[in-house]
């Protein structure tokens, strides 16, 4: 018996190669081979702490912008930077920037992903600066708007003034590069769908509100009596490259990295050094004028 279709809903009927309806363009076995690539690649050819680094207390390791550029490589992928949009006041000292990460597959110039990022100088990292109560004057002093007190090595406790930043201005520069390097770190975790075993750069999850406070650590916590847990090796070595970019000095490699600690500090970074790097490191930083300090 012949079906009979009104009139009114055969014309509506879409054709199977026009459906609307989402389709799988690839089985879930590939999409299974293609993730597990990508994270065999990141355990055998990326290196911790330089390509991504682990946070205690979160659960992914976050991609560094030199891992974002390995995996783009290996993909054969380009990176397009666009600005979004911006904001500067010169006379009020408040910039803000975004700019939009697109990743274009360089065999077919297909988007693969895109992503906004966005950086401001009312960020704490940089609409603030800690000084320690030997440094600071009476002044600094009274502009604070948090004190913490930090114990050294030595057994001596001293303060911590959180003062505003005088300089913002020597970092608009630095504001925009953030910004564009966010984007770019968050499109390639979308187009490499890397984001089910990593995350965003550690910059932008680790809470910069406290500082440079702890000349080992480089973060801030509560004064307390409980004692704390030993940076890791990871933290301790983004610290010190962080440190050396403050001091002038070049660190895109390994090799690079371990050159400048043999010649500032005289000392080969493992995990029985890199403790004592770190504070010889950000004793030399303390040494230089704020406006001097690179970022």
């Amino acid at each position: 018996m012949e079906t009979i279709i009104p009139e009114v809903v055969r014309d509506k009927i879409i054709p199977a190669s026009q459906s609307v309806v989402p389709q799988f363009e690839i089985t879930v076995d590939e999409n299974k081979r293609r993730i597990e690539q990508v994270r065999q690649f990141v355990k055998s050819q990326m290196k911790e702490g330089e390509d991504y680094g682990v946070i205690p207390g979160v659960e992914r390791p976050s991609l560094l912008k030199p891992g974002a550029e390995k995996l783009c490589n290996i993909f054969g992928f380009g990176v397009e930077v666009q600005e979004v949009d911006k904001l500067e006041d010169w006379d009020k000292g408040i910039f803000a920037y975004s700019y939009r990460a697109v990743i274009r597959n360089k065999r077919t110039g297909l988007v693969e992903s895109e992503c906004i990022g966005s950086c401001n100088s009312k960020e704490a990292k940089y609409a603030f600066r800690w000084m320690p109560d030997f440094k600071a004057s009476e002044q600094d002093k009274a502009r604070s708007d948090k004190q913490e007190v930090r114990q050294a090595k030595s057994g001596k406790s001293f303060t911590w003034f959180r003062v505003p930043n005088e300089d913002i201005f020597s970092q608009v520069n630095t504001l925009q590069k953030m910004a564009q390097k966010r984007a770019m770190v968050g499109a390639v975790l979308i187009a490499t769908r890397a984001s089910g075993f990593l995350t965003q750069d550690m910059e932008d999850t680790v809470q910069e509100d406290s500082y440079p406070q702890n000349p080992t650590t480089g973060k801030s916590s509560p004064t307390t009596a409980t004692p704390t847990a030993q940076p890791s090796m990871t933290e301790l070595t983004l610290k010190s490259r962080e440190l050396l970019k403050q001091l002038g000095v070049g660190v895109g490699s390994q090799i690079a990295f371990e050159n400048a600690c043999m010649e500032l500090v005289g000392l080969k970074p493992t995990n029985q050094t890199i403790a004592q790097i770190v504070e010889k490191l950000q004793a030399k930083v303390d040494e230089i004028p704020t406006n001097k300090l690179s970022y």
